[in-house]
């Protein structure tokens, strides 16, 4: 059995494989999501390698990252709680190649990775007054906050973190990853964005995440940007959208949310409770007089938006190898 974990170049190549994936994903998610509905039950908006891993980071870090400890020690846990991880993810690798022709092998990883429309949906769920079982818990694990006091306006706001997280965590990065490294890459992207999402953006999380916090939000930063053109890309076709004012907020680098927020001419962000319930403080964003009441209306008109970011997503995707293949 060989796998090829990191294998640089052939972007090209791979790029046939993304299309491919967000197919898979885009149909796997329509029909879980519709059989779903039919029970009245909310659909998960994570990708089915993070649905995975979660419940062993969680159990992880809760375990771990005890403030009282140490520096060294938090440092050294932290590492411990990514190789873990990393682990985890290579034996995941490799036992489902044993079962699988090598050609299939990197599609059905990347599927894996993917969750292209299924925050859609429970977008649509949370902007209801009253939305089907689960939904809130979806929410929940997807952003690992405590939501249990957030209000109707809070949980439409909270549908833009899905929405941004989505595009950048679940579309861009794991495709872009991929594209550079292999399938290794793109897991490990994954990994460690999940390790840091989970551990959370505490000050008291700086030690535990050590390096791996800084690896994060460096690596993460063209996603997010390549995430942020697409959003004001589709702007462009939504209604009472404003993709200029998206332009200003990218050139301040005012993140994935920012964008959305001037785009949609709403007010998004604000403090909230991580898993624990420690408050966060995160300022506000949007246009000056924006609402940060936001109605079912805007949340519809957020869907659109983000529809149409998807179907660039997979347009740029297609545009490239049409470039390359003339």
């Amino acid at each position: 059995m060989d796998i090829q974990f990191f294998e640089f170049g052939n972007m090209f190549g791979r790029l046939e494989v993304v299309l491919m994936a967000m197919a898979i994903s885009l149909v796997f998610a329509c029909l879980s999501c519709g059989v779903l509905r039919l029970r009245k039950q909310s659909c998960f908006a994570v990708p089915v390698a993070e649905m995975l891993l979660r419940p062993l980071a969680v159990l992880l870090v809760d375990k771990l990252n005890r403030t009282k400890r140490a520096p060294i020690s938090l440092i050294i846990r932290g590492a411990i709680v990514a190789l873990i991880l990393f682990c985890v993810a290579v034996a995941a690798l490799l036992t489902v190649q044993s079962f699988l022709p090598e050609n299939l092998s990197d599609l059905v990883f990347l599927v894996l990775l993917l969750s292209p429309i299924a925050p859609l949906f429970l977008g649509l769920e949370l902007s209801k007054e009253k939305p089907s079982e689960g939904a809130y818990r979806h929410a929940s694990q997807a952003l690992n906050r405590n939501i249990i006091k957030v209000d109707a306006a809070g949980h439409r706001r909270n549908v833009f973190d899905v929405f941004a997280l989505s595009l950048s965590e679940w579309i861009i990065a794991p495709a872009l990853f991929y594209c550079i490294g292999g399938i290794g890459a793109a897991y490990c992207y994954c990994v460690i964005s999940l390790l840091c999402r989970i551990a959370g953006e505490g000050k008291d999380t700086r030690l535990f995440l050590s390096v791996f916090w800084y690896v994060y939000r460096l690596l993460s930063i063209v996603p997010r940007m390549f995430a942020s053109v697409i959003v004001i890309l589709a702007g462009v076709f939504t209604p009472k959208a404003h993709p200029f004012y998206g332009v200003g907020v990218l050139l301040r680098a005012g993140g994935v949310a920012s964008v959305y927020a001037h785009v949609l001419g709403v007010t998004l962000g604000g403090a909230y409770q991580d898993r624990h319930g420690q408050a966060i403080d995160r300022p506000w964003v949007g246009r000056d007089g924006a609402t940060a009441k936001l109605s079912h209306v805007d949340v519809i008109r957020g869907c659109f938006l983000q529809g149409i970011s998807i179907f660039f997503s997979c347009a740029c995707c297609v545009l490239y190898l049409s470039y390359f293949s003339a």
